[in-house]
C-alpha cells in the first residue's frame, strides 16, 4: 500500500510560479477524504498492481446493488497526485446511490506513456471484477478524469488497443467525464514554450477507436493555471477534442465552468452547485 502524508507532500510546481495553493489543498482534501471514509462504507489504499503506485481507494453506499460506478483519475501534470486527495469528491453520489472509485497511476521521469493508459486498464479491469462484492455493477461503469486523468480516461474510453490484453469488451466503459484536460499535444502551453512533447500515440484526437454512448467534455474559461498561460488554453484542448469527435458525426455534451481556475475544475466533479456535477450526475444516473 502506498502511503499518503499529505502534511509533507511536496509538489512538483514553484510557489512563485502557480497561482493554485495545490499543497494546501491536498492536506485539507486528505482530510476531508478521511472524514468520508468514516461516514460510509469505504476501503482505501487497495493494491489493483504490483507497483505502490496501483492503488485506490472505494467508497459505496451500505446498500448498494446494481448501482452505477464512478471512477475517478486525478490530475497532477503525469507527476504528482494521490487517490486520497480526491476520494471526498464521490460523497454526493455515494449519497445518490454510485459507487465511487479514486485512482492512482505510475508518475513521469520514471514511468510515462503508455505505462498510465496500462495502468488505467488494469482498474477497469478491477472495477469489473470487483465491484459487485461493494454493491456496483459491472455493466455501468462511468470514468472521470482531470487533466493528466482526463487524458489517461480519454485514451481509454476512445481507443481500443488495450481492450484484448485485459480480456474486457470495447464498450466496458458506459460514458466518459472529461475535465481540463490534454487532447490535442501539438497544442504548445504558452507557459512551457520549451516543453517536451509526448508522443502523437498520447494526443487522443489523432485516434479515436470508439466512442462510449454519453461524453462530456468540460473545462473552465477562463482557466489560467500557470503564470503566463492562455486562460483559453483548457477550452481549446477541450474544442480539438469536440472538433476530431464531430468528425466521427458524435457531439459530446460540452460543460463551461465558470468563474474557476484549474485547481477548481478539477474539485467540480464533487460540487453539487457545479454544472459539471449536474451533467455528470445526469450520465450516470440516467
Amino acid at each position: 500500500m502506498r502511503q499518503c502524508d499529505p502534511s509533507t507532500y511536496r509538489t512538483f510546481q514553484s510557489p512563485e510560479f502557480f497561482e493554485p495553493d495545490w499543497r494546501s489543498f491536498y492536506v485539507e482534501s486528505y482530510k476531508r477524504t478521511v472524514d468520508f471514509s468514516t461516514t460510509t462504507r469505504s476501503e482505501m489504499g487497495i493494491q489493483y498492481g504490483e507497483d505502490a503506485f496501483h492503488t485506490l481507494d472505494i467508497f459505496a453506499p451500505e446498500d448498494a446493488s446494481d448501482a452505477p460506478v464512478l471512477i475517478f483519475f486525478h490530475g497532477g501534470g503525469f507527476k504528482e497526485g494521490h487517490p486520497s486527495h480526491y476520494g471526498y469528491l464521490g460523497e454526493e453520489f455515494v449519497k445518490r446511490g454510485a459507487v465511487f472509485i479514486s485512482a492512482g497511476y505510475r508518475f513521469e521521469p520514471e514511468h510515462g506513456y503508455p505505462d498510465y493508459v496500462d495502468d488505467g486498464a488494469q482498474v477497469l479491469k478491477w472495477a469489473v471484477d470487483n465491484v459487485g462484492r461493494y454493491g456496483g455493477s459491472p455493466d455501468r461503469i462511468f470514468a472521470s478524469g482531470h487533466s493528466a486523468g482526463a487524458n489517461i480516461v480519454a485514451l481509454l474510453g476512445f481507443r481500443t488497443d488495450w481492450n484484448e490484453k485485459y480480456s474486457l469488451p470495447a464498450d466496458v466503459v458506459k460514458g466518459l467525464a472529461l475535465a481540463s484536460g490534454g487532447y490535442d499535444f501539438s497544442i504548445v502551453d504558452p507557459a512551457y514554450p520549451d516543453q517536451d512533447v509526448r508522443p502523437v500515440q498520447a494526443s487522443i484526437v489523432h485516434r479515436i477507436d470508439t466512442i462510449p454512448t454519453s461524453v462530456l467534455v468540460g473545462y473552465g474559461y477562463p482557466e489560467a493555471q500557470r503564470v503566463g498561460q492562455s486562460p483559453d488554453f483548457f477550452r481549446n484542448q477541450g474544442q480539438a477534442l469536440v472538433d476530431a469527435l464531430a468528425g466521427h458525426d458524435f457531439a459530446p455534451e460540452v460543460v463551461e465552468i465558470p468563474d474557476t481556475d484549474h485547481l477548481r475544475t478539477g474539485i467540480a466533479l464533487g460540487d453539487s452547485a457545479s454544472p459539471f456535477f449536474t451533467a455528470v450526475s445526469r450520465m450516470i444516473f440516467t
